[in-house]
């Protein structure tokens, strides 16, 4: 399942914490079968935006959980669309829809 987190930062924030954000984020390690896709700062450092592949949602709090203290995140459930249904007609040359 493909999700989108969005997360941003404390405004408390200091340097002894951006150093502990540091120490955690070094130490991390994913959950079994978390992959992530993508992750996008905002320009602006107020947060940012991860594309996660998990196969279950417990995953996903088992990954996020340990940042929790440090950052606000929402998370959001991707579903793949289908693709949309082509004509079985023909269109004959130079017709308009």
């Amino acid at each position: 399942m493909l999700f989108a987190v969005n997360y941003t930062n404390h405004s408390h924030r200091d340097e002894a914490l951006d150093k502990r954000i540091l120490k955690l984020l070094t130490a991390w390690k994913p959950p079994t079968g978390f992959d992530m896709k993508s992750w996008y700062d905002y320009a602006d450092g107020s947060g940012g935006i991860a594309i996660v592949d998990v196969p279950s949602a417990e995953v996903l709090l088992e990954a996020v959980g340990p940042g929790r203290r440090f950052l606000r995140s929402r998370s959001s459930h991707w579903c793949q669309s289908k693709p949309p249904r082509r004509s079985s007609r023909r269109e004959s040359p130079g017709a308009t829809p």
